[in-house]
C-alpha cells in the first residue's frame, strides 16, 4: 500500500470551521475521483493535539493506493491536477503573471527525494533547485504547462506565506494592482537570472507581507517596517 499524505492550513480570513467544513466537503469530493484511489481518510487537526509537527496545519488528509504505479497515475491526472495547491501570480484574478503556473507540493520530508521525485520525474517534471537551507526546499519545472513545483516539508513556514499572500492580493486590490504593475515594470528590465528578479520584488514584497502579518489577529506580529 502506498500512502499519500497531505496537510493543509486555514486561508487566513476562514475559521477552523469553515475550513474544515470545506476540507470535508469541497476538498474531500476532489479526490474520490483520483484514479487508483482505493481508501482515503480526511480529518481535522486539533490545537489540543499536543505534537509538534501538528502547530500550524488545520487539516489532514491520506490517500491510498495498491501500489507505487497507481500512484503515479493519480499524480499525472487531471483529478490531481484540481487538487495541489495553487500559488503564485497565477492564482490571484487580475494580477500581471508571467506564464509559468507555481504550485505546492506538502510531503512529510522534502529531504527524503526517493520518496517522491521518481514520480514527479515519471510525468515529466525535472528537480532544478535543491535548498536544504531553506527548509529543504526543492523545485522542480515543467514544461506542458510551464510549471514550478515547489516541495516543502509539511512542517515547513514557507507553504503557508505563500498562500496567505495569495489569499491577501486576491481581497485586497490595490496591493493586487501595485504589485502587479511592480512586476510588469521589472520584467522589461530583463535581469540575467531569477534570483536578481526575485530580489528586485522584495521590497515592495516584504510591505505586503507586513501589511499581511499586522491584519492577522491570531498571531504575534511584532512590526519591522522596511527602511526607507
Amino acid at each position: 500500500m502506498y500512502n499519500l499524505v497531505i496537510l493543509a492550513s486555514k486561508p487566513s480570513d476562514w475559521t477552523h470551521d469553515q475550513f474544515i467544513e470545506w476540507w470535508r466537503g469541497e476538498h474531500a469530493d476532489m479526490t474520490y475521483g483520483l484514479p487508483g484511489l482505493c481508501r482515503w481518510h480526511h480529518t481535522e487537526i486539533l490545537e489540543a493535539m499536543d505534537d509538534k509537527h501538528s502547530a500550524g496545519w488545520d487539516g489532514l488528509s491520506v490517500l491510498s493506493f495498491r501500489s507505487k504505479e497507481d500512484l503515479e497515475t493519480a499524480l499525472a491526472s487531471e483529478e490531481w491536477k484540481k487538487a495541489v495547491e495553487h500559488v503564485g501570480s497565477t492564482a490571484v484574478p487580475g494580477l500581471w503573471a508571467k506564464p509559468i503556473i507555481d504550485v505546492e507540493l506538502i510531503v512529510a520530508d522534502s529531504a527524503a527525494e526517493d520518496v517522491y521525485l521518481g514520480a514527479l520525474e515519471a510525468v515529466g517534471f525535472r528537480l532544478a533547485i535543491r535548498e536544504p537551507e531553506w527548509e529543504e526546499h526543492r523545485l522542480l519545472e515543467g514544461t506542458d504547462p510551464r510549471s514550478n513545483v515547489h516541495v516543502f516539508s509539511r512542517d515547513a513556514v514557507e507553504p503557508r506565506r505563500a498562500c496567505a499572500f495569495r489569499d491577501w492580493l486576491q481581497s485586497h486590490p490595490e496591493d493586487r494592482a501595485a504589485y502587479g504593475e511592480h512586476k510588469a515594470a521589472l520584467a522589461e528590465r530583463g535581469f540575467a537570472d531569477v534570483t536578481s528578479y526575485n530580489n528586485a520584488k522584495a521590497g515592495l514584497i516584504y510591505e505586503i507581507y507586513e501589511r499581511i502579518f499586522a491584519a492577522d489577529s491570531q498571531h504575534h506580529h511584532d512590526p519591522q517596517p522596511r527602511p526607507l
